[in-house]
């Protein structure tokens, strides 16, 4: 039988045991303060530390544009290459494009002054003559064939030289007995018959609105500059207009496309990556593109054979685009800081390395302008891929290279994106040739206007 403890020595014995349980607890608690307050040092200390370990870099923002999946791959590979060399310099980096032009993103990051500290320009001029980007040593001049120059001073760094034209599906060809054309008349009935067969012709990526610069110059040099080099350069000076009759005849051949229906039905909204799966899948037979573009099929799938051939005029003729609208800068809010200034010039010596350069050039499919031995290497490795060799023979064997274009030095700068959704519109139906025209020219004449109120 249990003895009952007496109710004073109970309650007394109660109190202790609540007392006992408050002081473990306080305890318990007062230990989880401390090393909450030990754990709080130690990570400002470690803080610290990163701080001081980070303020040691000098950190630069890269600022370029998408291109295409290779170029962006093989940025990012010499940034990586560069950033192991000098672990104390960072290259923050940024691609740019959306449903624009690349010079319109551009303006919109002057506007914010977030141009960074090194550019890929496609038109330095304007730049140059605004005071955005800065002087480049006169050593950096000698590292390329061509480079954008202001009262004999360099500003700018042409980075590659490249072409366009049309990729094919090697497949659909041999199935249908399809040849590359020798004129204009061969390509069309190419077109023509594929579309009998329930192929479409021609991949178009109008979602991008940059993509539509590829079949709008080339019919622009075929049909314009082919006869008149300086036509953009006239049109600047007031002695061409976008109403004379070869722009007629330029806006008629590319609604042809259109019209008979050679292109893909979405092409309004089609992304310029999507038509590499498209070429791929065979639900398109033909892309007028770069030449990058060969890497990114293969990278998607390399079993599928592709071909490639310049679009012949009714002639016969080809006006191969030699572009050379690439550029390297830095911009003079990075010339202001000595240390950012000095980091950017190693990156770009980095840049123009025989390494790293020829393999840019060998994965791009692009064509190198440095002056000095990279070239050479890399038009080795083009031999030992016939396809390569094939984009570089067609390239060389032109009837004629024309360097000019829309968004050249000559063009204002604000017309081109607007060129590109005026065009669109008339691809759609939405205006006719002569609507298009008019307003082509009164898109131009105000961005000569503005130009001319910027000093440029």
């Amino acid at each position: 039988m249990k003895q009952k403890l007496p109710k004073r020595n109970h309650r007394l014995f109660k109190r202790k045991y609540l007392t006992l349980v408050i002081l473990v607890a306080f305890l318990v608690i007062a230990a989880i303060l401390v090393s909450m307050v030990i754990d709080g040092i130690n990570t400002v200390t470690d803080n610290q530390v990163l701080a001081e370990k980070n303020s040691d870099k000098t950190e630069l923002q890269l600022n370029y544009a998408y291109q295409n999946p290779q170029w962006n791959a093989e940025i990012e590979a010499v940034i990586e290459a560069f950033e192991k060399k000098y672990p104390d310099i960072e290259i923050s980096y940024e691609m740019n494009y959306e449903h624009k032009t690349y010079d319109a993103l551009l303006a919109k990051k002057i506007a914010r002054n977030e141009l960074g500290d090194i550019l890929q320009l496609k038109n330095p001029q304007p730049f140059a003559d605004s005071g955005l980007i800065a002087e480049l040593p006169d050593e950096l001049s000698d590292l390329v064939t061509y480079s954008c120059q202001k009262e004999g001073k360099t500003y700018a760094l042409g980075m590659v030289e490249a072409t366009s034209g049309i990729v094919y599906n090697k497949v659909v060809f041999r199935k249908y007995g399809l040849e590359e054309p020798e004129n204009d008349q061969d390509f069309l009935k190419i077109c023509k018959t594929l579309k009998a067969k329930g192929i479409t012709p021609l991949g178009v990526a109008g979602g991008d609105l940059w993509h539509m610069e590829y079949w709008v110059n080339h019919f622009f040099r075929t049909d314009i500059l082919s006869g008149d080099r300086n036509w953009l350069k006239k049109a600047e000076q007031g002695k061409k207009s976008w109403k004379d009759p070869e722009v007629t005849v330029m806006l008629k051949h590319l609604k042809q496309l259109f019209a008979e229906g050679y292109v893909n039905k979405d092409w309004r909204s089609t992304r310029d990556v999507s038509v590499s799966y498209m070429l791929i899948h065979q639900d398109v037979a033909m892309i007028y593109t770069g030449p990058w573009t060969i890497g990114s099929i293969h990278a998607i799938d390399k079993e599928t054979e592709l071909g490639w051939f310049q679009v012949p005029d009714n002639n016969g003729q080809v006006f191969a685009g030699d572009n050379q609208d690439t550029y390297l800068a830095v911009t003079d809010q990075c010339a202001k800081n000595s240390e950012k200034y000095d980091a950017a010039m190693k990156f770009i010596r980095f840049f123009y390395q025989k390494d790293n350069y020829a393999r840019l050039c060998r994965n791009v499919n692009v064509f190198p302008v440095t002056a000095d031995g990279a070239a050479e290497k890399t038009k080795t490795a083009a031999d030992t891929d016939s396809l390569r060799q094939r984009v570089k023979d067609s390239f060389d064997q032109a009837d004629a290279r024309i360097s000019a274009y829309i968004g050249d030095e000559h063009t204002p700068q604000n017309f081109e994106g607007s060129c590109l959704k005026s065009i669109q519109a008339y691809l759609q139906g939405k205006q006719d040739t002569e609507e298009t025209q008019k307003q082509l020219q009164q898109i131009w004449k105000k961005a000569v206007q503005a130009d001319s109120s910027n000093g440029r």
